[in-house]
């Protein structure tokens, strides 16, 4: 018995060419789509960290409001006769953080410097207890005024304008005769946060008493 063999056609090897292509194409694909996660992964990293940022931010902003809280309420319990004409630096064994002379950083220094340098060593800051956030603050309170001593020995302080008769804001004694309301001083309050991550920030704020 004769075996006939038959000639393979052109047609029965393009198979084989054809899983070579589709396994190129499969490589590239699975390049561009292992590059396509790699950039996903890396921005989101980056949104979080973004939005671990603000948080941080944010929760330091609310402990500033605290220690902006905690020294108008010192303010408004020792508003009384002369206390507030000259510096508290230490009451029970504690700073106050109460200057009763305005003291700004020279031309060029950064409060974060003039806080280090002038502020602490000279015990004028009243430190809080570090919050559940991490977050540590400590603040100064400043009367806006060039020296110690009463408003009206001529230290010059800043303060609000007398208030004239006719606009609204005087008062009427007994006989009714309108007088004006008393100026009130400006204090300003500065707090500094020192959070996690080695995150510092400052906030002021101007009251009048």
């Amino acid at each position: 018995m004769l075996n006939h063999r038959q000639p393979i056609s052109n047609r029965e090897a393009r198979p084989s060419r054809q899983r070579g292509i589709v396994l190129m194409l499969a490589i590239v694909v699975l390049v561009i789509m292992s590059l396509a996660a790699v950039g996903l992964m890396r921005s989101m990293l980056s949104s979080n960290k973004v939005a671990g940022n603000l948080a941080f931010q944010q929760s330091a902003i609310q402990s500033a409001d605290l220690g902006i809280e905690t020294a108008v309420a010192w303010l408004e319990q020792n508003n009384i006769a002369t206390n507030l004409h000259n510096n508290i630096i230490i009451a029970a064994g504690q700073p106050v953080g109460y200057l009763a002379l305005r003291q700004d950083p020279a031309a060029g220094q950064s409060w974060e410097t003039f806080w280090t340098t002038v502020l602490v060593p000279s015990n004028t800051v009243n430190v809080l207890a570090a919050d559940a956030a991490g977050n540590t603050v400590s603040f100064v309170i400043q009367r806006l005024c060039n020296g110690q001593g009463a408003p009206t020995s001529g230290i010059g302080c800043e303060a609000a304008p007398a208030s004239n008769v006719g606009e609204g804001r005087s008062q009427r004694v007994n006989s009714g005769t309108p007088t004006s309301i008393p100026n009130q001083r400006y204090y300003r309050i500065t707090a500094r946060v020192a959070g996690p991550r080695n995150t510092i920030g400052f906030v002021q704020a101007v009251v009048a008493l």
